[in-house]
């Protein structure tokens, strides 16, 4: 069964459509972190309403972004989640990655060390020799230092076990007290040259396809394999979590629809900040009515 549109905004690059969807028949495609999971369910039942809806694709219902979200109103014991639907195929929805970024490195030796203990082989190449294996295929991941590159080796991997291979790769670093974050490939590799950071980690490219196949699939990529640009996005619709409990969805659907029209969206220009974050893409919030 579709799920019923409740409030829609017009974009001139897509329509976003405000919904609650049945958590039970959701699909993510990335795993969670169970402590961003629990710190996110205390925050949630500490205000008694969840703030952002949840991105799927309207076709497949394949989360696309806010699986924390997602899965701590699931152990929250909500039945129903606000959600945005929007059609992944447009292609103005595009598909990009996460590099990992290492700080806190002795040397070039402990990130060998960690290589070697899990047992893998590498070789020294140029940086856009490393970069280009990745892409091409032929190395699950690369890893760029300031002075040098290298491809890691591997017998032929999917590229959900390549991301789990990067996995181990962070963990293992991480318990060697090394520092492990996540930004886009311009971003990392310029904190690189600048001396910002030590190291950065390549991770290879995933399509659209592969993530509503894996998803569908009932498996997940490991976290941050995706980061997906979207054009517009909707913020602030406050839902009570009263109402995402509620067993009948007529009822749901009735309360959210009227909270949603007592308030005006407001549009904002791409690299607008909205509580505290930046958002490289246009919003629409929804007039704010209680603290958030």
């Amino acid at each position: 069964m579709p799920i019923r549109q409740l409030y829609r905004i017009h974009h001139k690059k897509l329509e976003l459509d405000i919904a609650l969807a049945d958590v039970r028949k959701l699909y993510p495609h990335e795993e969670t972190s169970p402590e961003f999971v629990d710190k996110l369910m205390k925050r949630m039942k500490k205000d008694g309403y969840v703030k952002h809806p949840v991105l799927i694709d309207r076709n497949t219902q394949v989360i696309l972004d806010g699986t924390h979200r997602f899965m701590a109103l699931k152990k929250l014991g909500c039945r129903w989640l606000p959600v945005c639907l929007m059609d992944y195929e447009n292609p103005a929805i595009r598909i990009d990655r996460w590099y990992r970024t290492v700080a806190n490195l002795k040397s070039e030796k402990q990130l060998f060390d960690v290589l070697k203990r899990l047992k893998l082989n590498f070789s020294e190449v140029g940086k856009k020799t490393a970069e280009s294996a990745v892409k091409s295929g032929s190395a699950p991941t690369a890893i760029l230092t300031k002075q040098n590159s290298f491809t890691v080796k591997s017998k032929p991997l999917s590229l959900r076990q390549k991301y789990g291979l990067i996995k181990r790769i962070e963990e293992t670093l991480k318990k060697t007290g090394v520092i492990v974050e996540y930004k886009y490939p311009s971003d990392a590799k310029s904190s690189l040259k600048n001396g910002l950071i030590d190291a950065v980690i390549v991770v290879p490219q995933i399509d659209k396809r592969l993530v509503v196949k894996v998803a569908l699939a009932r498996k997940v990529f490991t976290r941050k394999a995706t980061r997906h640009i979207i054009p517009a996005r909707i913020l602030n619709v406050y839902i009570p979590l009263y109402i995402l409990k509620n067993k009948n969805l007529a009822d749901a659907n009735a309360q959210v629809t009227k909270l949603l029209r007592e308030k005006k969206p407001k549009f904002l220009p791409a690299g607008s900040v909205v509580g505290g974050r930046k958002y490289e893409e246009e919003v629409y919030i929804f007039e704010e009515t209680r603290e958030s």
